[in-house]
């Protein structure tokens, strides 16, 4: 893929939501196709619309999330999800704490 193509693209996502399952929050892409959609203020994850929040991106260790998401009240909702840029690819803080993996904070999903 070229970076035109790439860019095509993304253009194109500005104007529609998102739409992504579980396996595809582990593709790399996924991260500025987020950024570049962030406008628009929504995303779909398994089939249901959902909010989506950009945020200023922010490093953190995999013993603090848990910690992190209780002192900052970062969560509207205990159904809501920080996705986060790790090493592993792009994850929700549930899976990143699984897979005991730190990252990037990248935005909030209610």
């Amino acid at each position: 893929m070229t970076k035109n193509n790439l860019t095509n693209d993304l253009r194109k996502l500005q104007s529609t939501p998102i739409q992504l399952d579980n396996n595809q929050l582990k593709s790399c892409l996924i991260a500025e196709k987020l950024a570049k959609n962030a406008a628009n203020g929504k995303i779909i994850i398994n089939s249901e619309v959902q909010k989506i929040v950009m945020v200023k991106p922010k490093p953190i260790k995999k013993k603090k999330i848990v910690d992190f998401l209780k002192s900052s009240r970062i969560l509207p909702t205990i159904t809501g999800h920080v996705l986060m840029s790790t090493t592993r690819g792009l994850m929700t803080h549930h899976q990143a704490i699984q897979d005991q993996t730190g990252g990037i904070i990248l935005a909030i999903i209610y």
